[in-house]
């Protein structure tokens, strides 16, 4: 996983650009729902949004993980909980993709009730999810700057990082170096 660390911002940004084409390019489209001469469908990403998620997760694992270590004695962050919402956000992802690619999340029923139950269900999921995300969002670009200033850090300290974060793939051409310096390689 710290391997991840070590690339190159251009090598980083090539292995998630070949994942990510694969994955928008790799879609199959299914009906899940048919009603009254009216369709919906979905495209199917499953085993490539897994792979593309993957290396977006053990990226953003690995610098909160093996970047801790980096902090200055009078900083503490909470790596337990970081770790928590990750290992959340990618396991719901996970059966997320895996359910959606067994064809056993969407029901191909007339059942409007059914169909409504799931999306009650799994909006409120998604939301959390994207909560977990941005936390570990938040924790890194913190991490990276307290790093940086080797001193306690407000957000706006740490915006413009955040933001790189989220302008994920664009933002590696920044920080990917910056996590090179701090980890040692050249």
């Amino acid at each position: 996983m710290s391997t991840f660390l070590k690339l190159k911002h251009w090598q980083l940004f090539a292995l998630i650009v070949c994942a990510f084409l694969a994955f928008a390019i790799g879609g199959t489209t299914t009906t899940v729902f048919s009603w009254q001469d009216k369709t919906t469908t979905i495209t199917e990403y499953s085993p490539l949004g897994l792979v593309f998620f993957s290396i977006l997760w053990v990226w953003l694992y690995a610098i909160g993980v093996y970047m801790t270590k980096k902090l200055p004695e009078t900083v503490k962050m909470n790596l337990s909980k970081f770790k928590w919402f990750m290992f959340t956000a990618i396991i719901y992802l996970f059966l997320l993709c895996l359910s959606t690619y067994l064809g056993r999340l969407v029901s191909v029923s007339n059942e409007i009730q059914h169909n409504l139950l799931i999306v009650a269900i799994l909006i409120p999921l998604h939301l959390f999810v994207i909560f977990c995300i941005l936390y570990g969002i938040y924790y890194n670009a913190k991490l990276l700057k307290t790093i940086e200033l080797q001193r306690p850090v407000i957000f706006s300290d740490f915006a413009g990082d955040f933001c790189l974060f989220l302008l994920f793939p664009i933002g590696i051409w920044v920080i990917q170096p910056k996590i090179n310096s701090y980890s040692g390689t050249p």
